[in-house]
């Protein structure tokens, strides 16, 4: 029974001092073992593109070590009924705050059409973004930092404009 709580105690400790809240009202920060630090944030507002079929996010990442990623979901409740999508770009790690502006569209949907000589799907755009309020998480990986992958992400409400 000790051997178990002192184990979940180690457990909870590492947690808070790995992934910590991040600076600046937002974001996580992690910290790596050897004391380089990760972290991502999602800027308040969200550009409106191409009639809804795109949506630009401005992120500010730090992390270090040569390549990593960055993954954005937005997730908006419309009177046309829910919208999501996705996008990501590689981004440059070389230990300084940098920003990064990330292009998402709406996740496309499949549509069935039929006829005498049979069916066929296809993709087409889902429902586009409107103005407005909606949800966005990003998730920055970069390179591996010991046996590791450096990893942080945020997840705010966020404005279309």
């Amino acid at each position: 029974m000790r051997k178990a709580f002192v184990s979940a105690a180690c457990a909870a400790v590492a947690a808070a001092v790995l992934l910590l809240p991040g600076v600046a009202g937002g974001g996580t920060t992690a910290l790596a073992a050897n004391g380089s630090q990760t972290s991502v944030q999602l800027a308040p507002g969200a550009q409106w593109s191409n009639n809804g079929f795109q949506v630009i996010v401005e992120v500010t990442y730090q992390c270090d070590g040569g390549f990593g990623g960055l993954n954005v979901n937005v997730a908006q409740s419309t009177a046309m009924g829910p919208t999501e999508g996705f996008g990501g770009t590689q981004v440059v790690c070389d230990g300084k705050p940098q920003k990064a502006a990330v292009s998402v569209s709406p996740q496309p949907i499949p549509q069935t059409w039929c006829n005498e000589t049979g069916c066929w799907t296809v993709w087409v755009p889902g429902p586009p973004f409107r103005l407005g309020n909606a949800q966005a998480t990003v998730t920055l990986w970069g390179p591996p930092s010991g046996s590791a992958p450096q990893m942080a992400s945020d997840t705010r409400a966020i404005k279309i404009r």
